[in-house]
C-alpha cells in the first residue's frame, strides 16, 4: 500500500513537472512570437515613415490649407474655408498640447489648424488612420496621440460657437417656417418642422469592455448593437432639438418620445405644428402640436389633399438624418463602443452640421421648400 501511493505521488510530481515545462516553452514561445510581431510592426511603421512628406508644402492637407480653394475645402472638411478659419480660431483656445504640469515642452509637429483638419477629415470622409497620416504627413504614433485631444477640444469649440448651437429658433422665424411650407403646400398649414428617428450601429464591445462592464448596472450596453436618437429638424434644416446615443430599451423609448411631446407643447404655438413618422406615437401631451398625418389611410382626422402636401413636403429634398450621413459619412459608420466617445462624437457631429448649415446659408430642405431648387 505504501509502494503504491508512493508511486502515485511520484507520478503526480512528474505529470505537474511536465505541465509546468509545457507554460514554460509556451510562454516562450509567445513572447518569442510578440517579439517577432513587434519588430515587423517597427518594421512597417519605418517604412511608412520613410514614405511621408517631410516637407510641410509636399504634404496634401498643407497645399490645400495654404490654397484655400472653396471647393476643395468643403470636399475635404466639410466647411468653406471662412468658416474653417471661424472655427479655427475657437478651436485653438481649447486644443493645447503640453509634455507635463509645468513644462512648455517642444513645439508639436502638428499645428493647430491641421490638427482641427485631422478631426474634420475623418468625419467628412470617413478616412481610416493609415490614410489620415498620408494625407498631413504625420506618423501613427502622433496621430493616435493628438486626435482623441483634438476630438475633445472640438467638442469643447463648437459649444462656444454660436452658430453651430442646436437650439430653437424665435417666433418670427418659425411664422417665416409656416409661410414657406405653406407656399410650397397650401393645404397643409402650420408645420415649421419634421421629426426624424435616427438608428446608428455600435461597434462589438471587447474582451476587456466585457470584463469590465460584467455584472454592472452597465451590462445591458454589451449587447447593444446599435444606438439609436430622435431629431427636430427645422424648415431652414437646422435641428431644433435632439436626444442620441440611447439604447434600445422600451422604458427609454418612452421616455424620449414623452419629452419631445413636451418640449414641442412648451415651444410652439397653438397654430405650429411638427411632423412626425408614422409609427410616432403621439398622445394628448403633445396638446396638438405633433401630427402624423402618414399613419394610415383611414384615418379620418386628416384630410387626403392633407396628407399628399405633407408627403410633398417630406419627399422636396433629402433633409435630417439622411443629409447628415451624406455630408459627415463616419455618421453612417459603426460608432465607438465607448458611450462617452460615442456621445461626443455624435454631439460634435450633429453640432458641425450645423455650424455648415448656417456658414452656408442654405440647406437642401430649405432651397426647396422656398423655391430655391
Amino acid at each position: 500500500m505504501r509502494y503504491l501511493l508512493y508511486n502515485l505521488i511520484l507520478d503526480k510530481a512528474r505529470r505537474d513537472r511536465a505541465h509546468k515545462a509545457q507554460l514554460r516553452a509556451s510562454e516562450a514561445c509567445e513572447a518569442a512570437l510578440r517579439d517577432e510581431l513587434r519588430a515587423e510592426i517597427e518594421q512597417i511603421q519605418r517604412v511608412r515613415r520613410a514614405f511621408l512628406p517631410r516637407v510641410e508644402e509636399h504634404r496634401p492637407w498643407y497645399k490645400l490649407h495654404r490654397g484655400r480653394n472653396a471647393a476643395a475645402f468643403l470636399s475635404f472638411v466639410s466647411l468653406p474655408p471662412e468658416a474653417f478659419r471661424e472655427l479655427l480660431t475657437v478651436f485653438a483656445r481649447h486644443y493645447d498640447i503640453k509634455s507635463g504640469a509645468g513644462l512648455p515642452g517642444r513645439p508639436t509637429s502638428v499645428p493647430k489648424h491641421a490638427a482641427l483638419g485631422l478631426v474634420l477629415a475623418m468625419y467628412t470622409n470617413a478616412h481610416n488612420m493609415p490614410r489620415l497620416c498620408e494625407l498631413f504627413g504625420v506618423t501613427m504614433s502622433t496621430l493616435s496621440r493628438i486626435f482623441p485631444k483634438a476630438e475633445a477640444a472640438l467638442a469643447l469649440a463648437l459649444a462656444d460657437v454660436p452658430n453651430a448651437a442646436v437650439a430653437w429658433p424665435t417666433q418670427a422665424t418659425l411664422q417665416r417656417f409656416a409661410a414657406a411650407t405653406e407656399a410650397r403646400s397650401p393645404e397643409v398649414s402650420g408645420v415649421v418642422g419634421f421629426v426624424d428617428v435616427c438608428t446608428l450601429a455600435v461597434q462589438a464591445p471587447t474582451v476587456t469592455d466585457r470584463r469590465r462592464f460584467e455584472d454592472t448596472d452597465e451590462a445591458k450596453w454589451l449587447d447593444c448593437d446599435a444606438v439609436w436618437g430622435m431629431l427636430i429638424v427645422g424648415v431652414d434644416g437646422t435641428l431644433l432639438w435632439y436626444k442620441h446615443n440611447l439604447p434600445n430599451f422600451i422604458d427609454i423609448a418612452l421616455d424620449v418620445y414623452e419629452e419631445l411631446e413636451h418640449t414641442a407643447a412648451d415651444k410652439l404655438r397653438p397654430d405650429h405644428i411638427l411632423v412626425a413618422p408614422a409609427t410616432f406615437p403621439v398622445t394628448s401631451e403633445s396638446d396638438g402640436r405633433i401630427e402624423t398625418p402618414l399613419a394610415a389611410a383611414d384615418d379620418d382626422d386628416i384630410s387626403i389633399s392633407e396628407k399628399q402636401g405633407i408627403a410633398s413636403l417630406l419627399g422636396a429634398a433629402e433633409w435630417g438624418t439622411a443629409h447628415i450621413k451624406r455630408v459627415y459619412r463616419k455618421f453612417g459608420h459603426p460608432l465607438p463602443f465607448d458611450r462617452e466617445l460615442r456621445r461626443r462624437r455624435i454631439s460634435n457631429i450633429l453640432r458641425l452640421y450645423n455650424f455648415r448649415l448656417r456658414s452656408m446659408g442654405t440647406s437642401p430642405l430649405h432651397a426647396a421648400l422656398t423655391g430655391g431648387v
